[in-house]
């Protein structure tokens, strides 16, 4: 699992007091929401390697109302690379260590 950096314009519009991201594995589909206050970035945690995810996020005015959705962005979260680690034996004169995420080495 990853974390991400997502930041956003701050919105033009008056009487905004907060934001709210939204995200998902497919577009326009967002199965998570975080309400995150009046800031323009978030860390978002547990991001599964080799998967996309699409973010957008609403400006939430002081009466309560969100406005429309910004634009949506995806992000693909990169896989974690394989480590070769090499060392020498005395006996075959060499061996060798993959490691790395189960099904991509």
């Amino acid at each position: 699992m990853q974390t991400a950096e997502v930041t956003w314009i701050l919105s033009t519009a008056t009487n905004i007091v907060s934001y709210k991201l939204y995200y998902g594995v497919a577009s326009r589909t967002y199965t998570n929401k975080i309400s995150v206050g009046n800031v323009t970035n978030l860390l978002v945690s547990g991001l599964a390697d080799g998967t996309t995810y699409y973010f957008a996020t609403t400006a939430v005015k002081s009466m309560g109302a969100e406005r429309a959705f910004s634009p949506e962005t995806s992000y693909v979260v990169p896989i974690e690379a394989a480590t070769l680690t090499s060392t020498t034996s005395a006996r075959s004169g060499f061996s060798f260590s993959v490691s790395g995420i189960s099904g991509y080495i």
